[in-house]
């Protein structure tokens, strides 16, 4: 935001140069990118009228001119092909320095000493940008009533310092000369001179616009007001000196105040040109998809559902808050202006002037969203400066449709929460006199303070907001540095993290590597690893995706645990085991945000077989107090092969599921190695999760050792088993296990032998034969009725 001084001082009255002024308002909180000098190091350069002009005798191109200076005449040989008797121009005279660093002196142009030259915009330094198009290609042609011989940087006003300030988005006010006057009169406690308003015009004899009718939630208040007797010319020197020091080219008299008040007040405005507008009255609505509009720089442009427009009955004559249409442009034919001033949602403005890739000031200050009080304010406003300087009419006639539900923000502050948070002594009066500079309205009610919120300050919501105000007129500078203090708390770490961290170093001892992946993936990636379960299609999108391939969070890190394993065979990895902790995402129907959730996966291939990873997972749980761990026999699933999956519980709770990966999956891949897969649930495992150590004495009786040979049918696991076993209510038995499982002729074809292990010992005493027998045989009998297993020979 560039800001002249002098056009600031309009509304503070205050007497301080540039640099004080920057270093103050840095202390309060405004950011100063750079302070510019508005003469660009120009000197001797002088005002003077042509009185004369002549061909030069020798020179087609040239000319010959005779300048009165007021005290004296010289004579300048020009090329520039704007010259004309009686027009004011500046003067470069000899020993004049030019923006560039040059130097004038004497030339002779075939016989003719030029004492000096013309100047053009480029010359004194003004930037292409703002300079106005009839002035690109010659010298600059003054229209004000200026004495002769007068200094060209006081006649152009280049007495002038201009700082440019790094607004921040949450300070939208900012964006204005009135704004930063503000910040400036509260930084030096002055007053805020506010600039001159009427609000009582000329009556019209009859209405000569029908009004607006608001057609989108999308705009909150829209003001029209009604000119006539229009004269469009050239701005007045001061005008055009203003808006080019601001950075804005002069375009005419009604597009320049235009300008003028969005720099002044913040709030942009747009001008029609009434007799092009279509049906007398105009429409706020949102565009439909592919309409089209042609904008004032005359290139066409397709619009969607989402943008708002402005239109008339024969279609959009703009788009909102962005930019003007084509056909209802003030030209200068234009005879009455329609002046729009209005507040749209700043949501739908940003993502408009981005997907159009159209950037104006008037969207960067609507992006960020403009105070509903300004939109008439500046309506006004215009309508002043227009009466005032004689550019037309200006009727009493205005049209106003409101959609806004405004109401005051209303903050209550602690005066004791204001130094316990900056660590200041400010008494209560001074931390309201702060405010009251920043134009906040205070109610002292004894210990706290009520404090109504100007409507130009959007930024504040909170207490917090209101400290900061007042700590940054006190000055963060002037806040003596003080050790922290409150009470100490003991730091610690959350279960399921010292979970986590177990897994890891279990995880390492075993021979596993960890492995990081995206946690965003491919749409397609569930159905192509065999993922069926609730989640698997109801995915999380990502608003702005890298690309198709990462368009959505993962339900499981199984897809992410195949890939891993088929690159690294691919790598010519002869085997390999690798583990991912990481969070898989989930929609919650009773939440807006997703749910995020912890998840273990295992993978592995090589000299390893299903019975390797079970093992594996029984020592992870183990490890950490886990002892009730079951492998339950899971066919249905695309993903495993059908024979070797088992979902894993802790009791009754399910906690994930392992298995070898299914020929069709394998094949997807292109993986020809038997691999193998397990994905856990951490938050379930955490919940479950003992780490509590408690030590046994070591029993010093022996065990005895039964083995027990059962054929019963294929159909039976050995965890059915186990659990048969163990279910015989005798403290006697230790341990139970598998030592071998055949299948064959021998038996039949439907049948297989399973051969346990059974260790028996007590914690007390000896055991001796009779007491160990009776629970075999309870064993074997329970097996016979529940399984009719039978003992083989």
């Amino acid at each position: 935001m560039l800001v002249p001084i002098n056009w600031m001082k309009e509304y503070v009255n205050i007497d301080a140069d540039a640099k004080t002024i920057a270093d103050a308002v840095t202390l309060s909180g405004s950011h100063v990118d750079s302070i510019n000098f508005a003469d660009n190091g120009i000197s001797g350069i002088k005002v003077g009228r042509i009185i004369e002009v002549k061909q030069h005798p020798n020179a087609d191109k040239l000319v010959v001119t005779k300048v009165d200076l007021g005290d004296r005449e010289v004579v300048i040989v020009t090329a520039a092909k704007n010259v004309f008797e009686g027009a004011l121009v500046p003067v470069a005279l000899s020993g004049a320095v030019l923006a560039s660093g040059d130097k004038i002196g004497n030339h002779d142009f075939r016989g003719i000493i030029s004492e000096g030259m013309f100047c053009s915009y480029q010359e004194l330094g003004y930037s292409d940008s703002v300079i106005p198009k009839e002035y690109r290609d010659g010298i600059l042609i003054l229209k004000d009533d200026i004495e002769l011989g007068s200094d060209i940087i006081k006649a152009l006003d280049m007495e002038d310092s201009i700082i440019e300030f790094e607004i921040t988005p949450n300070r939208p006010d900012c964006l204005s000369i009135l704004g930063m006057a503000r910040e400036t009169a509260a930084t030096f406690d002055k007053a805020i001179i506010m600039p001159d308003i009427k609000e009582n015009f000329k009556d019209s004899d009859e209405e000569l616009f029908g009004g607006v009718e608001i057609k989108t939630e999308n705009c909150d208040k829209f003001v029209l007001r009604v000119l006539d007797d229009v004269k469009i010319e050239e701005s007045p020197n001061w005008l055009q000196n203003y808006l080019m020091k601001a950075g804005v080219r002069p375009i005419n008299n009604i597009v320049d105040i235009t300008n003028f008040v969005m720099f002044e007040f913040g709030q942009p405005l747009h001008a029609y040109d009434l007799d092009k507008i279509e049906g007398n009255k105009l429409f706020v609505r949102q565009a439909e998809n592919g309409e089209v509009v042609k904008c004032i720089d005359s290139k066409e442009r397709e619009l969607d559902s989402k943008d708002i427009i402005i239109a008339d009955e024969s279609g959009p004559v703009g788009i909102a808050g962005v930019m003007g249409g084509f056909n209802t442009e003030v030209t200068n034919s234009t005879k009455r202006i329609l002046l729009e001033s209005a507040r749209f949602d700043r949501e739908s403005i940003r993502n408009t002037s981005k997907r159009l890739g159209l950037r104006s000031e008037a969207s960067t200050r609507a992006e960020k969203g403009i105070p509903i009080e300004l939109v008439e304010q500046a309506a006004a406003r215009f309508c002043t400066m227009v009466e005032k300087l004689g550019a037309a009419k200006v009727l009493n006639e205005k049209h106003i449709a409101d959609n806004s539900d405004y109401k005051a923000i209303k903050i209550e502050m602690k005066y004791e929460n204001v130094n316990n948070l900056l660590g200041t002594e400010i008494d209560k009066e001074q931390m309201i006199k702060y405010l009251e500079r920043l134009e906040f309205i205070c109610q002292d009610n004894g210990s706290t303070c009520t404090v109504t919120v100007p409507g130009f300050r959007t930024d504040v919501e909170i207490e917090a907001d209101l400290i900061e105000e007042i700590g940054r007129l006190y000055g963060f500078h002037n806040i003596t540095p003080k050790p922290l203090c409150g009470q100490l708390i003991k730091g610690g770490v959350t279960l399921i993290r010292k979970v986590e961290d177990l897994l890891k170093r279990d995880l390492y001892a075993l021979g596993y590597f960890e492995a990081l992946s995206y946690s965003f993936i491919s749409p397609k990636a569930n159905d192509k690893s065999g993922i069926e379960d609730d989640n698997s299609k109801n995915f999380i999108k990502l608003i702005n995706p890298l690309g198709e391939e990462f368009s959505v969070m993962r339900t499981s890190i199984i897809p992410n645990m195949i890939d891993i394993l088929a690159k690294n065979q691919k790598q010519k990895a002869e085997e390999i085991a690798i583990y991912e902790l990481g969070n898989i995402f989930v929609k919650d129907n009773t939440e807006d945000d997703p749910l995020q959730k912890r998840r273990l996966c295992l993978g592995m291939y090589g000299d390893v077989d299903f019975y390797t990873m079970r093992a594996d997972i029984k020592v992870l749980l183990n490890h950490i107090g886990i002892r009730d761990v079951r492998f339950k026999k899971n066919a249905d699933t695309k993903t495993f092969h059908p024979g070797r999956c088992a979902d894993v519980f802790v009791g009754d709770i399910k906690i994930g599921i392992m298995g070898e990966l299914s020929y069709e999956i394998s094949d997807k891949y292109d993986l020809n190695k038997r691999a193998y897969i397990a994905e856990l649930d951490v938050n379930l495992i955490s919940e479950n999760t003992v780490l509590t150590k408690n030590y046994e004495k070591i029993v010093k009786y022996p065990s005895i050792n039964r083995d027990i040979a059962l054929v019963l049918d294929k159909g039976v696991t050995a965890e059915e088993i186990e659990d048969v076993i163990r279910s015989v209510d005798s403290d006697i038995i230790e341990d139970v296990k598998l030592f071998d499982i055949f299948t064959g002729a021998q038996i039949g074809e439907d049948k297989k032998s399973m051969a346990y292990e059974i260790i028996y010992r007590s914690k007390d005493r000896t055991l001796v034969d009779d007491e160990v027998n009776v629970v075999q045989e309870e064993i074997v009998n329970r097996l016979e009725s529940k399984f009719g297993a039978s003992l083989r020979n």
